[in-house]
């Protein structure tokens, strides 16, 4: 008698899944849309609005591959060559990676708002990834000009590396971003 409740605590047990799986078919329905609203697909559109659904990945790949570059590129006697008197020329490439990590992000959300916003709006997106680009072009190059030749870009008017001025004007190119987003639609 004992083996026959087994058996039979078996069968309800397969029934009872059974009913799960009639009773309830619409929540692989239903996860499937929360994933597709999460995650939207993008299928259709241009390039640039494909990379824009989740730039993050690939950013952070570049970004990880640019720092392993200055690293490893650069010679160690370079590191630790004071350029002037209380700068050294490894603190600079970190500054200089710092500005390029700032750059990458606001050149994202510049682009997010180039591709995003409709009417004159959408011209600040590409103005900023313009002023942005040119400010992490003339960050690196003050840079390298400082490491190889004790003096900047512009040794006349600036007798200190330009990597805080380049700094100051990102931020504020992802503060007029921050308050083009805000601005509603027209």
């Amino acid at each position: 008698m004992q083996d026959d409740d087994n058996f039979n605590d078996d069968a309800d047990e397969e029934l009872d899944a059974e009913e799960d799986d009639d009773t309830f078919p619409d929540d692989d329905r239903e996860v499937e849309r929360e994933m597709d609203a999460a995650f939207p697909k993008a299928s259709s559109g241009n390039k640039l609005s494909i990379f824009l659904v989740d730039p993050y990945p690939q950013m952070a790949l570049l970004i990880t591959i640019i720092g392993f570059l200055i690293v490893l590129l650069v010679p160690h006697a370079v590191w630790h060559t004071e350029v002037q008197p209380g700068i050294v020329a490894g603190h600079l490439f970190v500054g200089n990676y710092v500005i390029l990590i700032l750059a990458t992000g606001a050149s994202l959300l510049a682009l997010k708002v180039w591709n995003t916003r409709t009417g004159w709006l959408k011209y600040g997106g590409l103005t900023n990834v313009v002023v942005i680009l040119l400010c992490a072009v003339t960050a690196t190059a003050d840079t390298v000009a400082w490491s190889l030749t004790g003096q900047g870009l512009f040794p006349s008017i600036f007798d200190s590396p330009l990597l805080s001025l380049m700094a100051i004007i990102i931020i504020f190119c992802i503060y007029s971003l921050w308050m083009i987003k805000k601005t509603p639609s027209d």
